[in-house]
């Protein structure tokens, strides 16, 4: 895997939990919008039966005529009411009247709350200093614990309340504010359960009409986080710390039971209709101006708001965070982005990009089953790590594709000596198609067992091996003044004094192998952790003449050698694994190098290799010091081999094997010896052995 794409996948996680901790306000907006989606499938609950809506709307209008009505009418409209258990009066009466006297002795005969507002900002107002104490204690919570300075908590905070006329506050049971905030959208999606003024907590319409309707107290305790507690006798109410609640809509507006006022008022719809009922009293014509967005309507009547949140009191049908919800949008949104960091990675794009999308959906119809249950999952950053650490790591892991291909491009340039592109750059025509003949030694590398290593081995670990092993060999062989001809599989094949002309390119060539050998070694530890063989090669070299140049087609060139030259130079190298030896070099060759070149060899066998006539005299090139009593020993035991003696020669071969227990081609020339005393070749034996594979 990765380091920098893990970093920054790391990174995206970090920055998606810190915005989600800061309540970063456009994510805030996003995940409100997903709420009135999983609204929308879940669709329309029946809501509970003994709410109704007594609603002044378009009919009442027309029949009654415009508003406002007088309080008179107002007075009739709340007696013909006042067998419902509680009347909650979504209205506003705030000028005073020549008939209020009759409406606020309507008001003290009904259970009635009546409603009222706060001034949420400072106005150019001057409030009245002194308000009736007994009043005030009517809008407030019945039981209020403070445990801190409302001040300095999350509390909403209002201006001044706008209370209404005094006659009808002192005759009301209770009094709750009407006030509805919307989001930043502007829909309206929770509902204020406290407002602080001067020193203590308010309730609104729905928590005072519940209270009067359960014929109990409210509560409401604060502490320094915010809302502690707040409710009714036994239940609780599940709201933010600063005191909001998740209104759990019923459906689209008239979910609930409408009746219109003026039916009421024309007694088309009996007293007795509203007996035992809760009743809210509002207006709903679209003249009036209290209308509101919800998640179902964009036209969602003020009234049925309230009506909605004293059902889901009375049901106790609450939406709230699922428990632990913060722990757990942190553990999704990390895993998510860590499993997009392996599957991007790991698999093709389209494969990850599918596999996520499967995520997504199942998380999608996990939050739509939580939330048909009262519980809001967080949709939005689960889903934003999802998306977002799949597109970070698509885009690195396709930047890094398209410099690697870059790279391939470029490394054609890395097989040849950069004497070769100097000489390019300045002759071009060097690129015509043909030729010529000169002396090279050529120079072929082969990894031993290598079918063995590949079968069962990961395709990415194979090729990070290989691709390590080449540039090795690649960077010893340009360091000796060579050029890599090309890879073949996993064997290497290389040139010495072509293109550009080298003296002493035979001994260049000896080196390049003796070093090839040893940085195998090197390398074979990281070969057997990645795949448990060790890495060994052979090494075949032969010097001879050679066709050297652009061989190909006008639109593909290649730079290379043919000829015999270069086909004996393969076949040696297969000769290492018949000899166990790890470099196999020609007569030609080590013919080619000085009287005092710092290289060890010893005669190896007269050989005829495979595909050719005339036998050659192989060496070997020891990679190591070697005490040259064995050269000695073995060079007297290959003349008496050659000589048809064999016993003695396997008595030479054996007292190498006692100083040397794995001397490859002592082995093996004791086992021809000791085969040949058994079953002698013809009488014309020539003392060459024909070998019978490449």
């Amino acid at each position: 895997m990765k380091r920098l794409p893990l970093l920054l996948t790391l990174f995206l996680a970090v920055v998606l939990l810190l915005f989600y901790i800061l309540d970063f306000k456009p994510l805030v907006l996003l995940e409100l919008k997903t709420v009135d989606v999983r609204f929308r499938i879940r669709g329309s609950v029946k809501p509970p039966s003994q709410i109704v809506l007594v609603t002044v709307d378009e009919k009442s209008l027309d029949e009654e005529g415009r508003w406002p009505w007088s309080r008179k009418k107002i007075a009739r409209l709340i007696s013909l009411l006042s067998e419902s258990k509680v009347i909650a009066v979504d209205l506003g009466f705030f000028e005073p009247t020549k008939d209020d006297r009759l409406l606020a002795l309507s008001i003290k005969r009904a259970p009635v709350v009546l409603g009222y507002f706060f001034h949420m900002k400072r106005l150019p107002i001057s409030p009245r200093d002194q308000l009736d104490t007994k009043v005030l204690a009517k809008a407030q919570y019945s039981i209020v614990q403070l445990d801190t300075d409302p001040e300095r908590t999350p509390l909403i905070k209002a201006f001044y309340p706008e209370l209404g006329v005094k006659p009808l506050t002192e005759s009301a049971h209770k009094l709750g504010y009407f006030n509805i905030f919307r989001d930043l959208d502007g829909v309206v999606r929770t509902y204020p359960i406290a407002i602080f003024w001067r020193g203590t907590v308010f309730a609104p319409l729905a928590v005072q009409t519940f209270a009067v309707a359960k014929d109990d107290e409210s509560f409401i305790m604060v502490n320094e986080a915010g809302v502690e507690d707040v409710g009714v006798a036994d239940l609780s109410f599940p709201v933010t710390y600063d005191g909001r609640l998740f209104i759990n809509y019923y459906g689209p507006p008239k979910s609930f039971p409408y009746v219109s006022a003026s039916d009421v008022l024309k007694g088309r719809v009996k007293s007795s209709f509203f007996k035992g009922k809760i009743v809210i009293l509002g207006a709903t014509a679209m003249g009036l101006f209290d209308n509101h967005v919800a998640p179902f309507s964009r036209v969602y009547p003020g009234p049925e708001i309230h009506a909605t949140v004293v059902g889901n009191f009375l049901e106790r049908r609450f939406l709230k965070p699922l428990p632990w919800s913060v722990f757990i949008t942190t553990a999704l949104v990390a895993i998510f982005c860590l499993m997009n960091y392996v599957l991007v990675w790991s698999l093709s794009a389209a494969v990850a990009a599918l596999f996520d999308v499967s995520v997504l959906f199942l998380y999608a119809l996990f939050t739509v089953l939580l939330f048909k249950r009262g519980f809001l999952a967080n949709f939005t950053y689960p889903t934003l790590s999802v998306v977002l650490a799949y597109l970070v790591n698509f885009v690195l892991k396709h930047t890094e594709e398209v410099k690697r291909k870059k790279s391939i491009k470029q490394a054609f340039s890395h097989y040849l000596h950069p004497e070769l592109v100097e000489e390019i750059e300045k002759e071009p025509e060097k690129l015509k198609l043909g030729g010529e003949k000169r002396l090279v030694t050529v120079l072929f590398s082969d990894i031993r067992s290598f079918t063995t290593i590949s079968e069962g081995m990961d395709p990415e670990v194979l090729v990070e091996l290989l691709n390590d092993f080449f540039s090795a060999m690649t960077e010893i062989v340009i360091h000796n003044q060579g050029y890599v001809d090309k890879f073949i599989g996993d064997c290497v094949m290389a040139v010495f004094n072509a293109p550009v002309i080298v003296e002493g390119h035979p001994l260049l060539a000896v080196r390049a192998a003796i070093s090839m050998v040893k940085k195998a070694q090197q390398l074979s530890e990281k070969w057997e952790e990645k795949s448990g063989h060790p890495l060994v090669i052979g090494v075949g070299i032969n010097t001879g003449y050679a066709l050297v140049g652009n061989i190909g087609s006008k639109e593909r060139l290649n730079y290379t050698v043919l000829g015999d030259t270069v086909n004996l130079a393969s076949r040696l190298e297969g000769q290492c694994k018949t000899y166990s030896v790890r470099i196999v070099a020609s007569e030609f060759t080590i013919g080619s190098l000085p009287e005092n070149a710092d290289v060890q060899f010893r005669k190896l066998d007269f050989i005829r290799v495979k595909g050719k006539h005339e036998p050659v005299v192989i060496y070997e090139v020891f990679t190591e010091r070697v005490d040259p009593k064995i050269v000695e020993l073995y060079e007297e035991g290959l003349l008496l081999y050659k000589d048809r003696r064999w016993k003695e020669a396997m008595d030479v071969f054996e007292k190498i094997l006692e100083k040397r227990p794995q001397d490859g081609p002592s082995l093996v020339m004791f086992k021809r010896c000791s085969d040949y005393l058994k079953n002698p070749p013809p009488e014309d034996w020539d003392g060459v052995y024909v070998s019978t594979t490449k």
